[in-house]
């Protein structure tokens, strides 16, 4: 079993604040959950709500607030019995904390939750009349993920899930020829995510690396050998895979 820090250590400490990540990281918390939204600067800080109101002494969206101002208020919250005053974090700031900063130089990757969950397209547009893809998934990248899970990507998955992908990477190829920065960006993501894979795999062999093409014909035995497959096609990206046989001995099943 994996045990994740809810918004750090909500419950027992201001949630997606500092003192609230290093009160787990101390009780040994190694996997965490949190939330990002971008403040008026463009910079992702830490904070569930789209508004101050519920977790600090202020009013408003996080997005009319500098980082500066963020950093300033009292986000204790519902743990007002907490000690000390802390305010909202940036992400930066998170990912300097001790143990986290060598997480992250070592291949520490963040990922989205799915950009095509229904509060996120009401976010954009509460009448639900239009899906703009393209800045939906720009600004979950420069909030500082490194992996976009584009689940449900539009208005009608059924029928526009798959042209949407489509246009968004070709976007983000068009945003990496012409903007430097947002190239580095993409730089820094893909090399978090090789390292990764290069320590999963050892060596980018073909042969360890691409499936054998004629291992696909199970695609034609049915819904059974089809589950199957997908419960071991996925390519893990953390825990490793010895520590996850030690946990998980086999795959769950079908009911579980």
């Amino acid at each position: 079993m994996i045990v994740y820090g809810h918004r750090g250590a909500k419950g027992e400490a201001p949630e997606n604040t500092l003192p609230g990540f290093a009160h787990a990281y101390r009780h040994g918390v190694r996997h965490f959950e949190l939330d990002l939204v971008l403040s008026s600067d463009g910079i992702p800080v830490l904070v569930h709500d789209l508004t101050v109101n519920r977790t600090t002494d202020h009013k408003g969206t996080v997005g009319s607030h500098t980082t500066q101002q963020l950093a300033d208020m009292d986000a204790r919250g519902k743990a007002s019995l907490w000690p000390q005053k802390t305010g909202i974090p940036a992400l930066e700031q998170l990912l300097s904390l001790p143990g986290l900063a060598d997480w992250r130089t070592q291949g520490g990757l963040t990922m989205s939750d799915s950009l095509g969950a229904r509060s996120l397209k009401r976010f954009f547009d509460p009448a639900e009349r239009t899906f703009n893809n393209r800045s939906i998934a720009l600004q979950a990248f420069a909030a500082g993920n490194d992996l976009l899970y584009l689940s449900n990507f539009g208005l009608n998955p059924r029928a526009d899930h798959m042209p949407n992908v489509i246009d968004t990477l070709q976007y983000f190829a068009e945003q990496y020829r012409l903007d430097s920065s947002f190239a580095e960006r993409v730089d820094s993501a893909v090399e978090r995510i090789l390292t990764v894979k290069l320590r999963l795999y050892g060596a980018f062999d073909p042969a360890t690396v691409v499936p054998d093409p004629a291992r696909l014909s199970i695609l034609n035995g049915g819904a059974g050998q089809v589950a199957s497959l997908a419960r071991s096609a996925a390519t893990l990206i953390s825990p490793t895979p010895d520590e996850l046989a030690a946990r998980i001995p086999q795959p769950p099943s079908r009911n579980e």
